[in-house]
């Protein structure tokens, strides 16, 4: 439809409101000043923004134990840029398919030198500008590049990483739960407010697949208290803060955060949690096999992953 004055014609233009526009103007001109500065300009001037840098900071965790939820409240934090974890990206570029995934032997004659870890690494810290910049890492990924803890904790302490964070779940048992449950259904996160749906599995003892490795159930568990034994001991003339799932991310993840910030030395910001737990069940309601599985670890000092509360909920972000 047309409407005419005198000589000229003119046609109506759909009405947007203004405030729609400059939502969309702002949010837009925001995304592309981030991306300049993370870009072209920290990059460019990464050896005078690395002196100036308040701190690097590396997080490690076996997974499945809030780490995720925790990064995410981290990455909402202004005064830090929080790159989570670096090698499922290397991995996954390396898989056949998303349905074939590479063991972690078969993995390891692909990956190359330790270095290629560490480039990813700097490459983060350039993007960071004068923020705090923070990298999560877990034991298995360390294997894969045939680097040791104390030569990984070295070689981060090289780069200028000077905070250190190490977050456990204690109950090792539900974090292998956790994992077999999100393989099985490709379902690792939950978005907040959604409902989780209760997957059963059957957790073989002698056979347990996670983290791209298969051995006895025992075994990972026993390499995990290792792991974190080790780590602690390497840490303790340096600057590190202990969390736990239970006592710090459970109940109220901001928990962690806050403690995070305490330890950085920040006030912190408004933050949002965003994730929900991906099963929240008892291990009855998931291990089909409950009584084998239980049977299995009652003479051992893990025994106790099946009396150990958590406010009946098991899983993690």
């Amino acid at each position: 439809m047309w409407a005419h004055l005198g000589c000229f014609a003119f046609k109506p233009v759909i009405a947007i409101p203004v405030r729609v526009v400059l939502n969309f103007s702002i949010g837009k001109i925001a995304r592309l000043s981030t991306r300049f500065k993370e870009d072209l300009l920290n990059p460019l001037l990464e050896p005078l923004f690395s002196k100036w840098r308040r701190g690097n900071i590396a997080m490690f965790h076996i997974g499945r134990s809030g780490s995720t939820v925790l990064g995410n409240l981290l990455d909402q934090d202004t005064n830090i840029r929080w790159d989570g974890e670096l090698c499922p990206d290397i991995f996954q570029a390396l898989d056949c398919t998303e349905e074939r995934r590479l063991a972690l032997h078969e993995l390891k004659p692909l990956l190359g030198r330790t270095t290629d870890l560490l480039d990813r690494i700097r490459h983060g810290q350039r993007r960071a500008g004068t923020r705090f910049y923070g990298v999560e890492l877990k034991f298995f990924h360390l294997y894969a590049f045939d680097l040791g803890l104390s030569e990984c904790i070295e070689r981060l302490s090289g780069l200028g990483f000077d905070h250190f964070i190490i977050l456990e779940r204690r109950n090792y048992l539900r974090k292998i739960v956790s994992s077999v449950v999100a393989k099985e259904t490709g379902m690792y996160h939950v978005k907040h407010g959604c409902k989780s749906k209760l997957n059963r599995i059957s957790l073989n003892v002698e056979q347990v697949s996670v983290d791209r490795q298969t051995m006895p159930l025992l075994e990972f568990l026993v390499s995990y208290q290792e792991c974190f034994r080790q780590l602690e001991q390497l840490l303790k003339n340096r600057k590190y803060l202990k969390l736990t799932y239970e006592e710090d991310i459970l109940v109220n993840p901001k928990v962690a955060y806050g403690k995070v910030c305490s330890f950085l030395g920040i006030e912190g910001n408004p933050v949002e949690v965003n994730l929900s737990k991906t099963n929240p069940y008892p291990l009855s309601d998931v291990i089909e096999n409950f009584d084998d599985v239980s049977k299995h670890l009652e003479e051992t000092s893990f025994n106790g992953c099946f009396t150990m509360i958590e406010f009946e909920s098991i899983d993690a972000c």
